[in-house]
């Protein structure tokens, strides 16, 4: 947000001027749920007797309480490799992460509200393809998990769909914004290939199906690729090699050259990073 709009926020909010926008970025501050199981269980009993009672009033709220419930957060464990942040990682973060170090920058990233609408609606493409492919009847799974507990991998595929010749391939599905999408010709992005490769290797899976939404223009491109070998064999590499540090407390070195670059100042390991 540009200054001009920040200061004319901080003015309308002192002079008690009404903003749906205020409304909608503070409610998108809030705490965020976590997600729930028994949550979700009671939402449902509450949703079958707004039904019972035809009070569509109810069933509408309850609704949207239920949505919630289900696409709430995942509470996600520091002390296992996450597919999606193996590529490029940082040897030293990946050690303080596996370690269980405590962070000593826990707000080094501040994901204010526009940011966290991007994140948010990347979940809704997300949700709106799996529907739409659950609808096409070849939808096999969603939201996948994929474990292994030796490497202490930890991660989820999109979905799972069967092509006919192929056999079950791994649909990775990511927004991108209009020139992201003009870029991609031949194939997809090489760290998402990177990525997918880690789930559809663990899955005994030998494809992967990207499709490509461009945000601006819900326009769609598709690659079919098939898993990247050595990008397993490369993750692989690097989890051992941290895992050996951890057991061996030998601290590896930093990405970074310098203290003052973005990366080291939004990593929540800065201030015990560059005390080393």
């Amino acid at each position: 947000m540009a200054l001009g709009r920040k200061l004319k926020a901080i003015s309308d909010e002192k002079e008690g001027k009404f903003s749906i926008i205020r409304i909608i970025d503070k409610q998108i501050g809030s705490p965020r749920p976590k997600f729930s199981f028994k949550t979700i269980k009671f939402l449902t009993k509450k949703l079958s007797k707004a039904v019972d009672e035809k009070s569509m009033e109810d069933v509408h709220t309850t609704f949207l309480q239920l949505w919630d419930a289900i696409h709430a957060d995942h509470i996600r464990s520091d002390t296992v490799f996450h597919p999606s942040e193996l590529m490029d990682a940082c040897s030293r973060k990946l050690y303080y992460d596996i370690s269980g170090t405590k962070p000593t920058n826990p707000d080094a990233v501040i994901i204010g509200p526009q940011l966290q609408r991007i994140f948010d609606q990347g979940s809704w493409i997300h949700i709106y393809i799996q529907a739409t492919l659950y609808k096409a009847g070849i939808l096999i799974g969603m939201e996948v998990p994929v474990v292994n507990e030796d490497l202490l991998i930890d991660g989820r595929a999109d979905a799972l769909i069967e092509i006919p010749g192929i056999g079950r391939v791994v649909v990775e599905i990511k927004s991108i914004n209009e020139y992201g999408f003009g870029r991609l010709t031949t194939r997809a992005k090489t760290e998402h290939v990177y990525q997918a490769s880690i789930y559809a290797k663990e899955l005994g899976i030998s494809h992967i199906l990207f499709l490509y939404w461009n945000k601006n223009t819900c326009g769609l491109k598709e690659f079919l690729e098939p898993v990247n070998e050595s990008a397993h064999s490369d993750a692989v590499e690097i989890i051992t090699d941290t895992k050996d540090s951890v057991s061996s407390k030998e601290l590896p070195d930093r990405a970074c050259i310098s203290k003052t670059c973005e990366r080291s100042l939004t990593c929540i390991y800065h201030t015990i990073c560059w005390s080393k």
